[in-house]
């Protein structure tokens, strides 16, 4: 890939997460290191959009939305005697904290270009 290719897709995956992001706080989503997470009726919502890339030879934007439920997180914690300590942490400890339990993809889509 050339700088002027790697140049061009930085400023792709800069736009776009821009653009998904402020789409995302409107929609009452928070952010955190790039992820998107909600919370709905016990739920834990994860939605990850990644951009396309030269490197993929499709050219797809590829989203992954993942959930689990809050409580998965409680019993994982209270098992592990961490429930003190982990519910000092802010909620996107849930979404991206290294002891939170793992979500499980509920849709993945990949949308091709042209």
């Amino acid at each position: 890939m050339t700088r002027e290719n790697q140049r061009v897709v930085r400023e792709l995956r800069k736009a776009l997460n821009k653009t998904c992001r402020e789409i995302g706080k409107r929609r009452g989503r928070k952010t955190v290191s790039g992820p998107q997470y909600q919370v709905r009726d016990g739920f834990l919502y994860v939605l990850n959009i990644a951009p396309p890339t030269f490197f993929d030879r499709e050219r797809a934007v590829k989203v992954n939305l993942r959930c689990k439920p809050l409580t998965v997180d409680e019993m994982y914690w209270d098992v592990f005697q961490m429930a003190e300590e982990a519910a000092k942490q802010p909620l996107s400890f849930h979404a991206a904290g290294a002891f939170a339990a793992r979500d499980r993809c509920a849709a993945r889509l990949r949308e091709a270009e042209g």
